[in-house]
């Protein structure tokens, strides 16, 4: 296989961000809270849609302020252009077997975000989404499904123009510990808003994460191709090197999915403890140099 073409490509690892899609890690609800409010208000009173998919205590606590707005968040409500989703519930219906489908998360999200549109009556509509349901995966420890919602949330919000803000709770962080995952989700976002006290993180930050990511998946995908490669860990880096090396592109749409269902399978197996960190890291750049074959190779967006 030609590792060149790669070079060409921008990493999927993070994705190209869309301009709208901003990460907030919140150490107080009042401060989300605040900002929550102004955000949907700001929509709400220039006729556009709002979408906020919240745990319960901050859909609470917005619709006791919602309050104070009057007719206006009434009307939003009944026309549909005010809309809340349970964050828990919603990932019940992207996860219902308790693992991250991509196919289900678009399904899901398309039907919610046309029926926002098809509530507003200008032209030019558009929608702001707040969503915390990504969050809860972490707060879970699913974190390496919370890296593959947001990968999913840009190609989403690429291909449909909508503003979307994240939200996690900073004190489900241990920035020395889960320091690579917090710079994952932070190059995500073309935009991260940290609580007063925390170091803002540049862009330049970012740019540096996302060259590094790109650098290690290249790297592996070398390795991986030289005829005398001893695999580590075959379950998955067996069916990884058959999809780099596979030429005849319609085998390689079969060579691809078995490929990312078995090193999603050992993901959602693998423990978190810090002897496996080495294998998962290497699932990761697996994850991100099938995606890079599936929109350089195969057209996918």
């Amino acid at each position: 296989m030609d590792l060149s073409s790669f070079r060409q490509v921008p990493p999927q690892v993070p994705t190209v961000v869309c301009a709208e899609h901003i990460v907030q890690f919140w150490s107080d609800d009042e401060v989300l809270l605040d900002r929550l409010e102004g955000s949907i208000s700001s929509a709400i009173e220039a006729g556009d849609a709002a979408i906020c998919i919240a745990t319960k205590i901050h859909t609470e606590g917005l619709a006791k302020r919602f309050k104070l707005h009057g007719d206006d968040m009434t009307a939003a409500i009944e026309q549909g252009r005010y809309v809340t989703l349970d964050a828990a519930q919603t990932l019940s219906a992207v996860m219902p077997q308790g693992k991250f489908e991509q196919g289900r998360f678009f399904e899901f999200f398309r039907k919610v975000l046309v029926k926002a549109r098809n509530a507003i009556e200008h032209k030019g509509s558009h929608v702001t989404v707040f969503g915390e349901a990504v969050a809860l995966l972490w707060s879970r420890g699913n974190h390496d499904d919370a890296i593959r919602w947001e990968r999913s949330g840009n190609v989403l919000a690429q291909g449909t123009a909508v503003s979307v803000c994240c939200g996690y709770a900073i004190r489900g962080f241990d920035l020395q510990r889960d320091n690579d995952y917090f710079q994952m989700i932070c190059a995500e976002h073309a935009a991260v808003i940290l609580p007063a006290g925390l170091p803002a993180l540049s862009d330049k930050d970012r740019q540096e994460h996302i060259k590094s990511e790109l650098k290690q998946v290249l790297l592996q995908a070398e390795q991986l191709v030289q005829r005398d490669t001893i695999l580590l860990y075959p379950e998955w880096q067996g069916p990884y090197r058959a999809a780099l090396l596979e030429t005849d592109r319609k085998q390689l749409f079969k060579e691809v999915e078995v490929a990312e269902s078995a090193v999603l399978a050992r993901l959602q197996v693998l423990p978190t403890q810090t002897e496996n960190l080495p294998e998962r890291h290497q699932l990761l750049h697996a994850w991100s140099g099938l995606q890079m074959i599936k929109k350089k190779k195969l057209g996918f967006l």
